[in-house]
């Protein structure tokens, strides 16, 4: 019986080594984002926030169609890169509030992209809410700056 008990408890522990086995944590790539280890990561060729006249008025949607045309002819120059719409919102307000706004962003501007340029290929569109502010979100000015959409250029 002792026996027994020691080749189970053996067993039993052999296999905690193994289902324990850490993998490597996760790491930003260039542009922040987290992936799993051992995914393949991207690499962002370009960036580009849509200029101060583009920027979202509070709680708004809409989209101006400033730097889109330039964003177009930029990813025209990496064949087989994608495109990734992030929508972005100032601090204001409740944040599962910001995330859709923002995603809300990001799809009018994709609809742009898609309709009035005639863009076909791959895009990705995320809303980021409050994060990664570029400006100061204690003044309005700020805020206003944060209200954006970046377009980035993956391969």
């Amino acid at each position: 019986m002792k026996k027994i008990m020691l080749m189970i408890l053996a067993a039993g522990l052999s296999g905690c080594f193994i289902c324990n086995k850490s993998e490597a944590p996760a790491r930003p790539n260039s542009d922040g984002a987290y992936h799993e280890p051992g995914a393949p990561q991207e690499v962002v060729v370009k960036r580009v926030t849509m200029s101060e006249s583009a920027n979202y008025d509070f709680n708004k949607a809409d989209v101006a169609t400033d730097n889109i045309e330039a964003v177009l002819n930029e990813l025209s120059r990496y064949p087989g890169a994608k495109l990734r719409i992030e929508g972005y919102t100032d601090n204001l307000g409740q944040e599962d509030y910001n995330i859709k706004l923002s995603e809300k962003r990001a799809k009018a501007a994709e609809k742009i992209v898609r309709k009035k340029y005639k863009y076909e290929g791959p895009i990705e569109v995320v809303g980021r809410g409050s994060e990664n502010p570029i400006a100061d979100n204690s003044t309005e000015e700020g805020r206003s700056h944060n209200r954006r959409v970046d377009f980035v250029i993956i391969k």
